[in-house]
């Protein structure tokens, strides 16, 4: 039975892409295993896209020792190996090992630090009393409709944080603006879902609610195992859904390049 979810798991990783993914989506979360007869944290590495006619698609998964810059490398590497191709913005968080991997794997795309991780790390710098004006004061700046209006709210809204709530919020803000507007350069209605990870980031609750049954996994291969069976089956489910984004708007999000 295991042989045969093997076999199943490597042709979906190893499959040819061959298509076009304007926006593509990374995230890592983690899982417990043994190595070494020592338990240790394994990264579990997913890849979303959104190809050219406005289907998800989960492109690869894999389980790592470690996430750090040459891990991400192989992880993109791989899927630009397999054909994948036309990639205009990758959204991920700020690691600093996926930063590099995606600047040297894409280049000439643009890339969109999800904003909920922002949002997260800001409000970590203030008191639990004051996350909600902190919340509304940073929305206004994501709530513009270009990159200048947002570029020009950021100006009015950091020396209000800073004035109220100190440097360290106003500084999170600052430090991303190069990477909080990019999704602004394409349609408008693909804004919402193009600026966070929260598409691969539901695919990593349910991983985490399969394995958390395992608790320790004996090694890296059975990890995989039950995460790709997982992945493999949400994206066939995500493959007979209707178009996440409409065929025209995709078309348009093509033409920003």
């Amino acid at each position: 039975m295991c042989s045969s979810l093997d076999e199943h798991i490597q042709a979906f990783r190893a499959r040819r892409i061959d298509i076009e993914v304007p926006y593509l989506f990374l995230d890592a979360t983690y899982i417990k295993g043994r190595q070494n007869h020592r338990i240790v944290s394994h990264a579990v590495f997913i890849a979303v896209g959104i190809d050219a006619e406005g289907t998800r698609r989960i492109l690869d998964v894999m389980v790592s020792a470690g996430e750090d810059h040459a891990s991400w490398e192989v992880f993109l590497c791989g899927l630009v190996d397999r054909g994948l191709r036309g990639v205009q913005m990758v959204t991920s968080d700020a690691h600093r090992g996926l930063q590099a991997a995606i600047q040297g794997t894409f280049v000439g795309s643009s890339w969109q630090r999800c904003t909920i991780h922002v949002m997260r790390n800001l409000l970590s710098h203030v008191s639990h009393r004051d996350k909600r004006a902190v919340s509304a004061l940073a929305r206004t700046v994501l709530a513009q409709p270009t990159i200048a209006d947002a570029q020009r709210q950021l100006a009015a809204v950091l020396p209000e944080l800073e004035r109220r709530w100190g440097k360290k919020p106003a500084a999170v803000l600052r430090d991303a603006e190069d990477s909080l507007f990019s999704y602004m350069a394409f349609p408008a209605e693909h804004h919402l879902r193009i600026r966070t990870t929260n598409m691969v980031e539901r695919v990593n609750r349910e991983i985490k609610r399969r394995t958390k049954v395992v608790s320790v996994f004996p090694d890296a291969e059975s990890a995989l195992r039950l995460v790709g069976i997982e992945v493999v089956e949400r994206d066939r489910e995500w493959s007979l859904k209707r178009g996440y984004f409409t065929k025209k708007s995709m078309d348009e999000a093509r033409e920003s390049r």
